[in-house]
């Protein structure tokens, strides 16, 4: 399996140059990203249920949430209230942490539903879903 995320860059990086995005990217990226966040802060058996039922590996659950914040810090950040986009930073510095070959005992199933590192994910998920304003998609 794979467990590689990209490394560590500067979390506001890129955030001063706005793009224009369309109408539909906006609503992608914007369900992409609760989605992913909401499936950080989903109880341990909800998923682990879902991986058995999508066949994804573990480290979906993480390159999920990569795959959608950098594109809603670039183009979206200001829709969002500085307590949701700080808590979705820490977020993805907490799944950054434990990412890589070294950690790769943190990627399955079992540690998903025993290492105190998710349920650090899960609380830290939950806070970015209910810190502040989430913009409509």
């Amino acid at each position: 399996p794979i467990v590689a995320r990209r490394s560590a860059p500067d979390p506001l990086a890129g955030c001063e140059t706005l793009m224009t995005v369309t109408r539909e990217d906006r609503a992608w990226t914007l369900k992409g990203l609760r989605t992913a966040v909401e499936r950080l802060a989903a109880d341990s058996a909800v998923q682990v249920k879902w991986l058995e039922e999508t066949g994804a590996h573990p480290d979906e659950l993480g390159l999920e949430l990569d795959q959608f914040l950098p594109p809603a810090k670039q183009t979206l950040l200001e829709e969002f209230s500085p307590e949701t986009m700080s808590k979705l930073l820490e977020l993805d510095a907490a799944i950054l942490q434990f990412s890589g070959p070294d950690n790769v005992f943190l990627w399955s199933p079992h540690a998903i539903q025993t290492a105190p590192a998710w349920q650090d994910v899960r609380v830290l998920a939950r806070q970015a879903l209910g810190a502040g304003r989430w913009p409509d998609a």
